[in-house]
């Protein structure tokens, strides 16, 4: 008699989209199937809150489904085991041609779903969508690096969404053989997902706030300006990254395939001989040989977009992005939603490509055309050279190749790579649309406890106050603490309600913090909150300058 009543339980469950709890099972019925969760406890403060891992959103894309576009998942006509964590996608822990080395599956398009209400009970709660980043070549959804604990406490649900990666998720023959950016489509994928089930975890379907940082918020910022993801979210945010900075779109993918090509002893003679060779390359293989060719070909001129990233598309339905990001900024032909936009105050201090940048302008003799960025697409060599040499007199001066170092190196990288064309992409947006700017400037130990300098905050170290990390610094003081909760506030309460400080807080420090105008005015988050106006503005006014006069569009 228990057993029958066991099945006509979860049967209501399956056919009248019910969440159930029954015992120590924690079930809810989405369109696609039930998943069984599990009960959690956040850190530090104990509260409850229900987790559903490894959730499919499209069908695997393996076999002839590598290098497509995802597929929708079908319905699965059982109780999905949600209670453990699904592989993550294809990447190396390390720069290696070691297929033992990487980690992974291809299998990886999943999310995950933590949510504060327990199955069977109603509420609309608002719904933060995590991107990670890693350089479009690593990251995962995992609760080890992504805990969402923080969060919890703000009576949010969080869904990280997972998408291809490196080859996986970036290949583009540059036609519309694999036109590219199925990454990008992943996530858009997993966003419909997100909309057509988050009522039934207890979210509100249109309260949806993606956030993101890095490469993951080069893709949010994509993922604003296709009209592919409209309806789909309400807000963003973008954390040390937009679709405009040098790094965000790849020019190199050609190169790229040639050179994976001869590594892996193939030829080929068409895009469509290309993909179908490599579709039948085991995947660690692929992995391993098209990320050295990556970093073979991108080392060649690092001042510049990945080797492995987005595309700009040739013209088809499903494109995701066909126009330069800026002209669609200015033409204002975007999603109009309110937007929070910002980064740390020292970006390269500490960053991983700062080795790789030092061994480039060494080797190239600091030679002033070297120091132009990629996408300012200049062809004309003469002009190039001006341009270079204005640049090299502002961050070098006189210091030659052979005694140049961190202190020349790190201020040129950071605006470089991400503060001048952030500002320049935040004016364009918000003479549109809302935007809230922010300096994240905490020198906190749990930011990064062995920082070489104390210049200031590198890239990503906001992450340990947004996240519970098993890997984060054990060591804390109560002012970390308070900046996690201060931060958390922020961004619960922007993807709540649009405004990171809708009333007066004392948590908060009572700050209203003022959307972009004019005068760019943004909040400095540390120790206090305060509002300021025009940040990096000198250096900004310089590279504005060269932006306007010399730049040529990406599609040029």
């Amino acid at each position: 008699m228990k057993e029958a009543f066991i099945i006509v339980y979860i049967s209501l469950c399956l056919t009248h989209t019910l969440s159930c709890k029954f015992g120590e099972r924690y079930l809810v019925s989405t369109k696609n199937g039930i998943v069984e969760g599990a009960k959690e406890f956040a850190v530090p403060t104990g509260k409850v809150y229900y987790r559903y891992s490894g959730i499919p959103f499209a069908k695997p894309p393996v076999g002839e489904l590598r290098f497509e576009p995802p597929q929708p998942v079908e319905k699965w006509p059982f109780i999905l085991d949600a209670t453990e964590e699904q592989p993550i996608c294809l990447q190396s822990v390390e720069t290696t041609v070691k297929t033992e080395k990487i980690l992974g599956s291809e299998d990886c398009l999943y999310l995950n779903i933590y949510t504060p209400v327990p199955p069977g009970q109603t509420k609309d709660l608002a719904v933060m969508v995590w991107i990670y980043g890693g350089g479009f070549f690593e990251g995962d959804i995992t609760r080890e690096i992504y805990g969402p604990d923080y969060l919890m406490n703000e009576d949010v649900i969080v869904v990280p969404i997972a998408y291809r990666l490196g080859i996986f998720g970036f290949f583009s023959t540059g036609d519309l053989q694999s036109p590219g950016n199925n990454g990008l489509k992943d996530l858009i994928l997993g966003l419909q997902w997100v909309k057509n089930n988050i009522e039934s975890f207890g979210g509100d379907p249109n309260r949806i706030t993606i956030f993101s940082e890095s490469a993951g918020a080069v893709a949010t910022s994509i993922l604003t300006q296709t009209p592919l993801t409209k309806g789909l979210y309400n807000r963003a945010i973008m954390q040390s990254g937009l679709s405009h900075v040098i790094w965000a779109f790849s020019k190199k993918s050609a190169a790229v395939n040639d050179k994976t090509a001869e590594l892996l002893g193939l030829t080929y003679s068409s895009s469509a001989d290309l993909k179908h060779k490599l579709k039948l390359v085991p995947s660690r293989d692929l992995f391993a040989m098209s990320t050295l060719a990556a970093n073979l070909v991108y080392g060649e001129r690092p001042f510049g977009g990945l080797a492995t990233a987005p595309v700009i598309e040739p013209k088809h339905p499903n494109a995701v992005v066909t126009r330069d990001e800026f002209d669609v900024l200015k033409s204002g032909d975007f999603n109009l939603t309110p937007l929070l936009i910002g980064f740390t105050s020292l970006e390269t201090v500490d960053y991983p490509l700062n080795a790789l940048f030092t061994a480039y302008l060494t080797n190239a003799n600091l030679e002033s055309s070297y120091l132009v960025p990629e996408n300012f697409n200049i062809k004309d060599p003469k002009v190039k050279k001006h341009v270079g040499d204005l640049i090299k007199k502002r961050y070098f001066g006189s210091v030659n190749a052979k005694i140049f170092g961190d202190r020349q190196l790190i201020p040129f990288a950071a605006d470089v790579f991400f503060y001048v064309t952030i500002l320049e992409a935040v004016s364009l947006y918000a003479k549109h649309t809302n935007v809230s700017l922010y300096e994240f400037s905490y020198l906190g130990v749990r930011g990064n406890p062995l920082r070489s300098y104390n210049w200031g905050v590198g890239h990503g170290e906001e992450l340990n106050y947004l996240f519970y990390r098993e890997t984060s610094p054990k060591v804390s003081n109560l002012t970390d603490v308070r900046v996690t909760r201060t931060l958390t506030r922020l961004w619960a309460n922007f993807a709540k309600e649009g405004n990171p400080t809708p009333r007066p807080d004392p948590l908060l420090q009572n700050v209203r913090w003022p959307t972009v105008g004019k005068d760019r005015t943004y909040l400095d988050i540390n120790e206090h909150l305060v509002v300021k106006q025009d940040p990096h503005g000198d250096d900004y006014r310089f590279w504005s300058y060269l932006f306007s006069k010399y730049r040529l569009p990406n599609d040029a």
